[in-house]
C-alpha cells in the first residue's frame, strides 16, 4: 500500500524487482504499509525486494509461519530492519479520505489452510467499497460470512483466482459486486479461473 500524494496504490508484490522499478518511477519513497495476504509464492513472492527498498511503516501478514525461502527472507528482512508488525486486530489505515480495514481470517489456524489464513482487505472511499480475501476458499468464505456483515461491494477480488473452491452462492449474494476482477496469469497450470 503506497500514498502517491493524495492517492494510495495497491501493489503485487509477487514480481519484486519490477514493483521496485514502478515505485521508484513514480517517486515513491516510503511505504505506509505492507499487507500480505498469505504466505504462498504468488502472493509474497518478491516482498523481499520492496520491503529491502523502502522504509515501511508497518507489515501485516496472516502470522503464519513461512512456507518458503520467499517468506524466509521476509521474515528476515523484517527482522533485520526492525518494521512493526503489530497484532490484530488491527486500526484501519487512514489515507486522507480513504480507510484501509484488515482483517484476520476467522478461521482457527487448526482448521485452516494456509489460502484459508489469507486477510482481508476492504478499501472504501467514499461510497465506494472494494473487497481483497487472497486465496480464501469456500470455508474461509463460509466463516467471513458468520463473523461479517460483508458489505456490497463496488469492486471485488475473486477469490483464490477465480478458482472453483473460491466462491461460494452466498458470498456474492451477500458481497453483490458490481465489478468483479480476477487476477490470474494466462496459460497458467491450475486451469484458473474455472469456467463456472
Amino acid at each position: 500500500l503506497i500514498r502517491l500524494g493524495r492517492r494510495a496504490v495497491l501493489v503485487d508484490a509477487s514480481r519484486g524487482d519490477d514493483i521496485v522499478q514502478y515505485l521508484e518511477e513514480q517517486g515513491v519513497d516510503s511505504l505506509v504499509a505492507a499487507i500480505v495476504s498469505h504466505n504462498h509464492d504468488d502472493h509474497i513472492g518478491g516482498m523481499d525486494a520492496v520491503l529491502a527498498s523502502y522504509p515501511v511503516a508497518l507489515y501485516l501478514s496472516n502470522g503464519r509461519p513461512p512456507v518458503n525461502g520467499n517468506g524466509a527472507n521476509v521474515e528476515a528482512i523484517i527482522a533485520e530492519r526492525g518494521i512493526p508488525r503489530p497484532s490484530p486486530p488491527w486500526a484501519p489505515i487512514i489515507l486522507g479520505d480513504a480507510r484501509i480495514t484488515v482483517r484476520l481470517s476467522p478461521l482457527p489456524d487448526s482448521q485452516a489452510s494456509e489460502n484459508n489464513s489469507s486477510l482481508a482487505v476492504l478499501v472504501e472511499r467514499g461510497g465506494f467499497k472494494a473487497l481483497m480475501t487472497g486465496d480464501s476458499e469456500k470455508e474461509e468464505l463460509a466463516a467471513w460470512l458468520k463473523v461479517w456483515k460483508v458489505p456490497d461491494l463496488d469492486v471485488l477480488k475473486a477469490a483464490h483466482h477465480g478458482s472453483y473452491d473460491g466462491v461460494i452462492p452466498g458470498w456474492l449474494f451477500a458481497t453483490k459486486p458490481e465489478v468483479v476482477v480476477i487476477s490470474v496469469g494466462a496459460n497458467n497450470p491450475y486451469g484458473h479461473p474455472h469456467p463456472w
